[in-house]
């Protein structure tokens, strides 16, 4: 698929996700369906944000399909 392919067809299962759960804020759903992950790192115990700024989409719509799974 092209980089155009990819981010369509991300954006339009989140706007599938959030049709489905209205109440949740963006944040959340951007986490849920796996679009951003969170890491905690060594030694502490509050969860980071992870930088998916350079990430191609492809690798972000293949997570998308694991956590929707239930692959981790």
């Amino acid at each position: 698929m092209s980089r155009l392919t990819d981010n369509l067809t991300i954006l339009k299962r989140l706007a599938t996700y959030i049709r489905r759960n209205p109440d949740q804020r963006f944040g959340q759903i951007l986490r849920n369906t796996g679009v951003i992950t969170t890491y905690i790192p060594e030694g502490e115990y509050a969860p980071q944000w992870s930088n998916h700024f350079n990430e191609e989409p492809s690798t972000m719509l293949e997570r998308m399909r694991k956590v929707k799974k239930g692959i981790k």
